[in-house]
């Protein structure tokens, strides 16, 4: 009997800890995302603002399920990796590698990112999933000011 109650207890404890990870990166977030042009398609860069809320990422830009839509939404762990998943809807085929993208057309890719207390980084395979170069991602928290008085 004493050891079921041991892990209880155990686990109880080790909850706070969990919060405060999974609350590490919670705030506003900045996020600027660049892809290269290749071939004759053209770079771009995008900038959005994200919010982390219990650990997890949404940001998006545009109108939902309209082209030029784009969502970022993923789970950052507590060593602050990420997986996180950028969809969309496109809105200029000069974007895409070769003109292969059409308006209207939905996309995604993944992307690997590290996240730090104030700033982080990520990098896709290739483009949005669309066919062309890799994509980098940053990301920077806006810090809240307090008022000390």
């Amino acid at each position: 009997m004493k050891a079921p109650r041991l892990l209880i207890v155990s686990a109880l404890l080790s909850v706070p800890g969990i919060m405060i990870a999974a609350e590490r990166f919670d705030g506003t977030w900045k996020t600027r995302i660049s892809c290269p042009g290749q071939g004759k398609s053209e770079g771009y860069t995008w900038g959005l603002t994200s919010v982390v809320e219990n650990g997890t990422l949404h940001g998006s830009m545009g109108n939902q399920g309209l082209p030029g839509w784009f969502v970022l939404e993923g789970k950052i762990a507590s060593d602050g990796s990420a997986v996180l998943l950028g969809s969309g809807i496109v809105n200029q085929k000069q974007f895409t590698l070769g003109f292969l993208g059409h308006k209207g057309e939905s996309y995604s890719a993944e992307i690997k990112a590290k996240f730090r207390d104030t700033e982080g980084s990520g990098s896709t395979n290739q483009g949005l999933g669309l066919p062309s170069g890799p994509c980098a991602v940053e990301f920077v928290k806006e810090l809240v000011m307090v008022d000390p008085g």
